[in-house]
């Protein structure tokens, strides 16, 4: 890609969707652009894959204005996209926040009394024990140590925002009972509550 080449300030290796997954096996890849038209199956299952065993490679997609296409790549782990067509000065900005190279001013670390998200690898864990979330329960996760209550409407309202689509309240506790199964798995402790007439929080 022209606009990040001008900066002369990375490595940059370019490829197919094809060749891609041996590319990202065989060395560290701070940054994976995919400038792609569609969520096609190939596509999802690298990123399926990368999420899976390379959380410190981030990824920004570079797709059309088309909702479909933003859920199923952010669904998938895709850590933020731009629309096409866009200004090389977004893209440049964008791409540097995702690895760091933007100081923040914001902790990238929030704790309740047992869990810790990790904003840097989109991670929670307890202690030393790295939890197995979904992208989408993770996002629950850190909503909770962010807050002291969070209703289910609250949460439906979040995840609407960050990924574009429309979750119902049934769904919500679905995803809340399968996020506790997990932790308790893992940790051996029930960590999210509830409260009636506030919602839920997490200890």
């Amino acid at each position: 890609m022209p606009a990040l080449e001008e900066e002369k300030i990375w490595r940059i290796t370019s490829s197919n969707i094809q060749k891609a997954p041996e590319i990202v096996n065989k060395q560290h890849i701070d940054l994976l652009c995919i400038e792609t038209d569609e969520a096609h199956q190939l596509l999802l299952e690298l990123l399926e894959s990368i999420k899976r065993n390379r959380l410190k490679t981030k990824v920004l997609g570079i797709i059309p204005n088309d909702s479909a296409t933003k859920r199923a790549l952010l669904s998938y782990g895709c850590d933020d996209y731009i629309c096409k067509p866009y200004n090389n000065e977004d893209l440049l900005l964008r791409s540097k926040k995702l690895i760091n190279c933007i100081p923040l001013k914001y902790k990238l670390i929030y704790e309740s009394n047992f869990l810790k998200y990790i904003e840097n690898f989109n991670i929670v864990m307890y202690q030393n024990t790295y939890l197995p979330l979904t992208p989408r329960e993770i996002l629950i996760v850190k909503l909770l140590i962010q807050n002291n209550f969070v209703s289910k409407d609250e949460i439906v309202k979040y995840l609407n925002c960050k990924l574009d689509k429309s979750y119902s309240n049934t769904y919500i506790s679905t995803v809340i009972h399968r996020v506790r199964k997990k932790i308790k798995l893992c940790t051996g402790r029930d960590l999210i509550r509830n409260r009636y007439g506030c919602g839920y929080y997490i200890l």
